[in-house]
């Protein structure tokens, strides 16, 4: 779990919990679309269990992307965004 909050004073407090997973370039299971970060989108699939728990944690970590591994963040159902290094989360003010 990643807690990210401001240093000082008033401000919100954001907790992940976050998933990893295992993305695959075909099979069965569930298929979202991946928008990495040069904007391309890419379609992966995900055992049907990895993305349920994947979609209620809103934060994964793939395995392997790549050869890399960055955060994906969920942005609506089966549609999720890779985060640049160092992030695991988005925040919204």
């Amino acid at each position: 779990m990643r807690i990210c909050a401001p240093p000082e004073g008033e401000g919100e407090l954001t907790a992940y919990y976050i998933k990893n997973i295992k993305l695959q370039d075909s099979g069965a299971g569930s298929k979202i679309a991946l928008i990495k970060l040069d904007g391309r989108r890419v379609e992966y699939w995900l055992e049907h269990g990895e993305y349920k728990q994947a979609e209620m944690q809103a934060v994964a970590q793939p395995s392997k992307l790549d050869g890399t591994y960055k955060a994906i963040y969920r942005v609506r159902q089966g549609e999720w965004l890779q985060l640049p290094k160092g992030s695991m989360g988005m925040r919204i003010a």
